[in-house]
Order: structure tokens, then C-alpha cells, then sequence
């Protein structure tokens, strides 16, 4: 009989729980440092993520771990990710028979810094093959680009029309 897990009580509590298979990464991946990168004018660590033998995942995300090595570009002032490569060295299931992506797909993610503040999705970009329902092969040759950032609500300490 499975235990029925309980709900999380709000969007923050679902955003934590969603994310908690990151915690995993110190016990899934040698890391070593590779030196030094400028990306968008800023200077950031360059980290390599090598798969560690007989690491088993506590949770169900984390499983991805053993498949995958990359590259993490962490901005040295803010200690933010600005960039993440993966590669897919053996197969990823996801579902049981939904799809399979094969060893060699490369996944690349990047964030940049908006108002000054805010770290936000720059582009995501994945080249690779998936074995969709064990039937059918697809490409996935696909870039998806974000820009156009802006605020909602105005920043800590400005003046709005309402409250002059």
C-alpha cells in the first residue's frame, strides 16, 4: 500500500518541494573547478559535473543524475548559475514508456541578470534525439529565447503615481 503524500500548503512550499531533488548534486557529481569565464561582462567559476559511481538517488527527479555530465558557469559576485550544460550520456526514460532521450543530446541553459536584481531565463537550447512511446524517433533541434523583461510592480524605494 503507497503512502498518499500530502499537498503542499501554498505555490512556495510546491516551488521548494518541485526543486529539493537539487540538494542531490554534491552526492551524485564529482565536481572539480575548470577556471574562469566572462559571460555577459561578468565573471564567473567554470564547474565540471562528473557522475558518480554507485550513487543512488533519494528522489524520484534525482534519478536523471547518473545519466547526465556538464558544466555550471556560477556568477563569482552573485553565486547564481549563469549558464548549465548537460550531456546525455546514457539514456533518459521519462514515464515508463513515454519517451526516451539517448546519449549524446546536449542541453544548454542560460540566465542573465535583469533590473539589477532578478536572475531570469535567457535562452534554452536542446539538440538530441527522443524515442517518443518506443515507436517513433523525433529530433529535438530546438532553441527557445526569452527577453523583453518588465517589472510589475514598482521597485522598493520609487515613487508611483498612486502614492505621491
Amino acid at each position: 500500500m503507497c503512502a498518499k503524500r500530502k499537498p503542499p500548503a501554498n505555490m512556495l512550499d510546491a516551488y521548494e518541494e518541485e526543486r529539493q531533488f537539487l540538494h542531490e548534486i554534491p552526492d551524485a557529481f564529482d565536481i572539480s573547478q575548470l577556471g574562469h569565464e566572462t559571460i555577459g561582462g561578468r565573471p564567473n567559476y567554470v564547474i565540471a559535473l562528473t557522475p558518480k559511481g554507485g550513487y543512488v538517488p533519494k528522489s524520484r527527479n534525482a534519478r536523471i543524475f547518473s545519466s547526465i555530465g556538464g558544466k555550471l558557469w556560477i556568477d563569482l559576485q552573485d553565486v547564481r548559475w549563469t549558464q548549465a550544460e548537460a550531456n546525455v550520456i546514457e539514456t533518459i526514460s521519462i514515464g515508463w514508456v513515454l519517451a526516451r532521450i539517448g546519449p549524446g543530446a546536449h542541453i544548454t541553459m542560460k540566465q542573465i541578470k535583469v533590473d539589477g536584481d532578478h536572475w531570469m531565463p535567457k535562452e534554452i537550447d536542446v539538440d538530441g534525439i527522443a524515442r517518443i512511446l518506443l515507436v517513433k524517433s523525433r529530433a529535438l533541434n530546438q532553441t527557445i529565447s526569452f527577453d523583453n523583461y518588465k517589472r510589475l510592480r514598482p521597485a522598493p524605494g520609487t515613487t508611483t503615481a498612486k502614492n505621491r
